[in-house]
């Protein structure tokens, strides 16, 4: 018997009575099971919470090999969220986070390095008044140094191109078309030096963001040859348009 706290990525209804859901777990990796409604803990509310992306749950199962879902014995919520869920801006950001994380994290074994890091940086994001529009930003350019792909920022001068593929700065342009700028490659180091507490401190339009986000997906698809960019981009955007 396994059992271990894990963070929902991904929730599909199979079909009128089961549900796939995609946890990455704390000491399994990334787990998908095929969950029964109902199965899991608590009144209508936590039920709807267990379906949320990016809640933090305990579930526990008997591993068989070779199966790509495994069934679980239970999948509670272990602790909701007090402003993820009722949020609207954060709830769109956990709707995109949790399709992201769920093409990145994909077949990723037990990391406890890369939990904590997750956990933490969601537990500070909730705990704050404010959405923070930068949050997922800066996730997601930290998440790259727990996958093996971290920009080597050491390099950084006014002026450097951004090599996509090499994860590095050079002052040469290079001979392909995965690079950046120097206009956009000065981002990198903003985003990589900074702690969460200091996001409210970097002033981004939508459309600057929207481009990082872009920037982003294609980076990961460089290094993570599964990788699928997220569809949940143009809710996201929407949203934010409006608050």
């Amino acid at each position: 018997m396994e059992s271990a706290r894990g963070i929902v990525l991904n929730a599909v209804r199979l079909n009128d009575t089961h549900t796939v859901v995609t946890i990455y777990t704390e000491c399994a990796g990334t787990v998908a099971f095929v969950v029964r409604r109902r199965q899991d803990g608590g009144g209508r509310k936590t039920r709807a919470a267990v379906w949320q992306a990016l809640s933090v749950v305990s579930v526990g199962w008997e591993p068989v090999l070779r199966r790509e879902l495994q069934t679980p014995t239970w999948l509670v919520l272990e602790r909701p969220w007090k402003t993820l869920a009722c949020d609207v801006t954060k709830t769109a950001m956990c709707l995109y986070l949790g399709e992201f994380l769920h093409h990145a994290l994909r077949g990723e074994a037990e990391n406890g390095a890369l939990f904590s890091f997750l956990e933490q940086a969601l537990t500070w994001w909730d705990e704050r008044a404010d959405a923070e529009p930068n949050f997922h930003l800066f996730l997601l350019m930290h998440l790259t140094s727990f996958l093996g792909f971290g920009p080597g920022v050491q390099g950084y001068v006014p002026g450097a191109c951004f090599d996509l593929c090499e994860a590095s700065f050079a002052m040469a342009t290079p001979m392909h078309t995965a690079f950046l700028s120097p206009d956009d490659a000065r981002y990198v180091p903003i985003f990589w030096r900074m702690s969460m507490q200091m996001l409210h401190g970097v002033r981004l339009n939508g459309a600057t963001r929207r481009r990082i986000l872009t920037i982003l997906a294609e980076y990961y698809r460089l290094h993570l040859p599964e990788f699928s960019s997220p569809k949940s981009l143009e809710i996201l955007a929407e949203v934010m348009a409006v608050r």
